[in-house]
């Protein structure tokens, strides 16, 4: 049996961030467990990338402010500004408050704002930009392994044993006893609560394809999002990342294939054709999808379970966790070591 002080279930940007925190101040007796073969197999390694910082929530976009300044300051941001568009100005004019509220620069302008797609407004965020995915958890792997931090993949969780100094993580190699259970399972983090002794929350997985296309696309281009249509954009790897936006209700599959509905991508295909008709004659190449998990009132969940005292949560993160995922892992930190009540605590979830 290992010992430690913490032990992280989820190998995504939510337990990879969270473990970094930890590392700096000082708390390095953590084991982080994942049942893939590598980090973030699931949400955080199928993202767009797209670093947004409007949310549409002020408790969310102070997280996503703060997680973008953290990856500019880590060299992982390409400054790209971003575009958020709208045939309606009452769709943009929310996040323009929003952004004055917080101090984030944002200009909204006539038209798209960029060349061959299509819109009557728009609302320009300077600061904004995109991620190169494999560089953001290079990074965190190798700030892991210079820490010292016990990384365990391939390790399917087959029981936790609740104890009066903490928990006990049975995996295939080994078992963990840990005085805190840090829960950044994503989509099975409620699963991984209920075995823990948790609270119950109802968390919801949804699925969003994305799909690559050769289409030339200026690779400092600003991403494109439009609100009022189903479709963002962004360059990437000599042409462009599309996505439909899709929101079905999803069940994490059993196996490491995340299916691809094919009505939804000529649904993209239609959009394109609609609102960026300069990519309208260059096919959708490599497609695929991944899972997005979310609370029922959509802000990310992070603190102490109300239920069991040793059990802490990060998790709900609803496609934010790229942007917000370093601020994300400050916060934990600062609420694992100093606890506090929180606008984001689960305990905020009536059950």
């Amino acid at each position: 049996m290992i010992e430690r002080e913490y032990v992280i279930i989820g190998g995504g940007i939510a337990g990879l961030s969270t473990a970094i925190a930890l590392a700096k101040e000082g708390k390095r007796s953590i084991a982080l467990i994942d049942r893939e073969l590598s980090s973030s197999y699931h949400s955080s390694g199928k993202n767009a990338g797209i670093v947004r910082t409007l949310t549409g929530d002020l408790d969310l976009t102070a997280i996503t402010k703060e997680g973008r300044n953290m990856l500019v300051q880590a060299g992982l941001m390409k400054h790209t500004g971003g575009h958020l568009l709208s045939d309606k100005r009452e769709l943009l004019s929310p996040y323009l408050k929003e952004a004055r509220k917080l101090g984030i620069s944002a200009v909204m302008g006539k038209g798209s704002g960029i060349m061959g797609l299509r819109s009557e407004e728009h609302l320009k965020i300077e600061d904004d930009g995109t991620l190169d995915i494999p560089a953001v958890l290079k990074y965190c792997s190798e700030s892991l392994e210079r820490s010292g931090i016990d990384l365990f993949f391939n390790s399917p969780v087959s029981a936790i044993t609740p104890t009066e100094k903490g928990m006990i993580v049975t995996i295939p190699s080994n078992e963990i006893r840990a005085k805190t259970l840090i829960n950044a399972a994503g989509a099975w983090a409620s699963q991984i609560s209920l075995m823990a002794g948790g609270m119950p929350l109802p968390l919801t997985t949804h699925q969003r394809h994305l799909s690559w296309s050769a289409a030339p696309y200026p690779s400092k281009g600003p991403w494109a999002w439009w609100m009022d249509r189903s479709l963002y954009l962004r360059a990437l790897d000599g042409g462009v990342l599309f996505s439909p936006c899709d929101n079905a209700l999803a069940e994490p599959p059993p196996s490491h294939v995340y299916p691809v509905n094919a009505p939804v991508i000529e649904e993209l295909a239609n959009t394109i054709k609609s609102v960026a008709p300069v990519f309208k004659d260059t096919p959708l190449g490599k497609t695929w999808s991944a899972l997005r998990t979310f609370a029922p009132d959509k802000k990310f969940i992070v603190g102490w379970d109300k239920i069991n005292p040793r059990l802490f949560w990060v998790a709900g993160l609803g496609g934010h966790g790229m942007t917000a995922g370093f601020a994300l892992g400050e916060l934990a930190k600062n609420l694992l070591l100093n606890p506090q009540k929180h606008p984001l605590n689960p305990d905020r979830i009536k059950l």
